[in-house]
């Protein structure tokens, strides 16, 4: 619906200043929260003290009709409070951190499985250097020697990596779903709009910037 102001026009608030022409100012609404507005009048229209022919502005943005008559779209067409504009750019940095944690925490999860890998191929390895050395050195006199002391501290690393494995298991095991908890516990409550305190799920901050307002209390984002 497109609106007329003026003397003659069809905003809801009368004019009389005389220097508005009756049709002065054509308003097309946007359908975001702005509006087109086109200078039809003979007196001219400033926007924050300018003059225009047309141009978008705010519902609050400061006009001035004719040679004094200053207003805004709000007052013409007396329309609601805008919802109130506030920034979101801390929640960059908590969803940074709260990424960063779970993917560390992930890690440590995996270190069990790691090690027992480690651990696992660690032994055919050890065979199949034996065999290679063997062949390599075979008329050394002291690869015989080598081979017992290498085995003899290689394999026990092996074991030692094994048994440390399944003893982290059961340690991580317990502690994971504890500190994956306190993790999402404190995203919740600080990963919120700042006007209604609710959470915001795990949209990460851009789509967030997208959506332009909360979802709950329809405040603008900036």
């Amino acid at each position: 619906m497109k609106y007329i102001i003026g003397r003659e026009g069809n905003q809801k608030t009368p004019i009389q200043d005389k220097s508005v022409s009756r049709q002065h100012l054509e308003v097309t609404p946007l359908g975001d929260g702005r509006y087109h507005i086109k200078n039809i009048g003979r007196n001219g229209t400033k926007v924050n003290g300018l003059n225009i022919d047309e141009t978008t502005v705010e519902v609050t943005t400061p006009l001035q009709l004719g040679a004094s008559y200053k207003t805004t779209l709000q007052q013409l067409l007396q329309l609601p409070e805008p919802p109130e504009t506030v920034d979101i750019s801390h929640l960059e940095g908590i969803y940074k951190r709260f990424t960063t944690d779970k993917a560390r925490l992930r890690r440590d999860q995996m270190k069990p499985t790691y090690y027992r890998y480690l651990a696992t191929a660690s032994l055919p390895f050890i065979g199949l250097l034996t065999i290679l050395f063997k062949e390599l050195f075979k008329g050394f006199e002291y690869i015989n020697t080598i081979l017992i002391v290498s085995v003899s501290v290689l394999v026990p690393i092996g074991i030692g990596l094994l048994i440390y494995s399944i003893s982290i298991q059961k340690r991580i095991t317990q502690e994971v779903p504890e500190r994956e908890n306190a993790l999402i516990n404190k995203f919740k409550i600080e990963y919120i709009c700042p006007k209604c305190k609710k959470f915001l799920g795990d949209q990460p901050v851009e789509a967030l910037r997208k959506q332009g307002k909360c979802p709950y209390c329809q405040t603008k984002w900036k």
